[in-house]
């Protein structure tokens, strides 16, 4: 019988690593300037959990949740998304007793059966922040704006994304809105798709985003929330606009922005892919959620958010073919135990210094070794054989210009420790 990999997920493997790891680099780097805090929550939760905090009405919690039953009929699910557990954890652990706010970030595998296509994984991998205890708009622009700089941080042109923002108001500004939209599609229902018509009822707000033709054209003529919005969620919304030019973050207004889960209160925000030529167009986004603690049997504690695909992100760079990584130094060494005991010393004590360095463990012919370390990207050969080894000498050969040196091993180490090396 042959395995594959199940339907939805896939192996990381290779070059593809390589860029995974300059996207974790950069989310490790962003939220450290930030002053985010990495929290880890377990891959499972209790399934109450996400059908209190994500929404009963969500095509999360309706179609795409893998849930089962342990051996004491305990109903699990395997997290599909990340900020319910986040919250979990901010009321299970009182954190709401200390500093506010409290800023945190994860990033890790979520779990959703939707269809497999590209973009779109049954386990996929996120990466999000959360800001728990104020309702500053100046929080809400600084997370955005952390989605906005690791974007180009990673190698995301500005021209390739736009910030999609929105405000979806409070809950007495949706309660109005959602009756302005029933109003305006109840002489329209035939004209909508199945689930538009399920949705009409259950959670009208979903019905802007739906990304069937037909419903998108009447979703653009359709009542704004500006139309009914209180003064206070206005002018919180106006705030975040002036923060965001502080930020630097260009943005867009987007009446249609809902986005697909029910926690979502004032700010609504995306990052849309410019160059995506299908539906799955974001590479991520976010909003406040500013009752969701208080559902979840925590104190009233206004919170923001963002989730980012890191999925997303590494297939937008992988399609622009960035830079090879590269190996600083790769040792090339010709002889018995004797000389690659060596050769091995050698190349810890580059390490030490700090330089990336391998060598082959496969006993290949000088010219195999020379073309392995062109394959893997070396800027320098050190070549060792037994004359090297008897002298505790060694041949340094810059493999991009040619030149080479013999040296002394105590020589390289003191070139290695100035950061300055002669070929």
């Amino acid at each position: 019988m042959k395995y594959k990999v199940p339907r939805g997920t896939r192996d990381i493997l290779g070059s593809d690593m390589l860029v995974w790891n300059r996207v974790n680099d950069a989310i490790a780097k962003i939220t450290a300037l930030n002053n985010y805090q990495k929290i880890e929550t377990p891959i499972f939760e209790q399934t109450d959990l996400f059908k209190r905090g994500v929404g009963e009405n969500t095509d999360i919690v309706e179609k795409e949740m893998y849930t089962f039953e342990d051996k004491s009929q305990r109903s699990l699910t395997l997290r599909p998304e990340g900020t319910a557990s986040v919250v979990r954890a901010f009321v299970e652990n009182k954190l709401y007793g200390g500093r506010l706010p409290i800023k945190l970030f994860y990033n890790g595998p979520m779990f959703r059966y939707e269809k497999a296509q590209k973009g779109r994984y049954r386990q996929f991998y996120q990466f999000g922040i959360e800001a728990l205890g104020s309702g500053d708009p100046g929080l809400d622009a600084e997370v955005i704006s952390v989605g906005w700089q690791l974007l180009m941080d990673v190698g995301i042109d500005s021209e390739e994304v736009k910030v999609h923002i929105n405000s979806v108001g409070c809950k007495e500004c949706r309660e109005k809105y959602k009756e302005k939209l029933i109003e305006y599609y109840q002489d329209k229902t035939e004209s909508l798709c199945s689930n538009c018509k399920t949705r009409l009822d259950k959670n009208p707000l979903r019905l802007l985003d739906c990304k069937n033709e037909s419903c998108g054209a009447m979703a653009n003529k359709a009542p704004s929330i500006f139309d009914v919005i209180c003064t206070s969620c206005d002018e919180h919304f106006s705030s975040v606009k002036r923060y965001l030019e502080v930020f630097n973050v260009p943005y867009v207004l987007d009446k249609r922005l809902v986005r697909g889960l029910d926690y979502y209160t004032h700010t609504a925000f995306e990052y849309r892919n410019q160059k995506a030529t299908s539906t799955q167009d974001a590479f991520g986004g976010g909003g406040r959620y500013n009752g969701l603690v208080e559902e979840l049997g925590g104190p009233q504690t206004p919170a923001i958010g963002l989730a980012m695909g890191v999925d997303r992100i590494v297939l937008a760079l992988l399609e622009k073919q960035l830079p090879q990584e590269h190996l600083n130094f790769f040792v090339v060494s010709m002889g018995e135990e004797e000389v690659q005991r060596y050769a091995t010393e050698v190349m810890q004590m580059i390490r030490q210094h700090g330089y990336s360095c391998d060598k082959d463990y496969g006993g290949r012919s000088f010219k195999a070794q020379m073309r392995l370390a062109d394959k893997c990207n070396a800027e320098k050969a050190v070549i060792i054989g037994d004359e090297e080894m008897k002298n505790k000498t060694l041949t340094l050969k810059n493999l991009k210009e040619g030149k080479q040196e013999i040296l002394l091993e105590k020589q390289l180490k003191q070139q290695l420790e100035r950061g300055s090396l002669s070929v």
